[in-house]
């Protein structure tokens, strides 16, 4: 069941502030609808979790060589 999270959840997940969760989907960063009379944001928990596991890091192991520095 792909649940349906507020901006408060769904910063939480990402480690964010909810407004930066409003400004991701106003953006289009994060797919989501602003509901209601109030304009809440909704998104669903399937899209928050794809958008952080598209924050995946990669160790780089050789500072000098991605630097573009000498590699002696």
């Amino acid at each position: 069941m792909n649940a349906i999270l507020s901006s408060r959840k769904a910063a939480e997940l990402l480690g964010v502030h909810p407004q930066t969760v409003l400004r991701w989907v106003r953006e289009g960063l994060l797919p989501g609808k602003l509901q209601g009379p109030r304009r809440r944001v909704r998104v669903h928990r399937s899209d928050v979790l794809a958008l952080r596991a598209s924050w995946t890091v990669q160790p780089v192991l050789d500072f000098k060589k991605a630097a573009g520095g000498d590699t002696d």
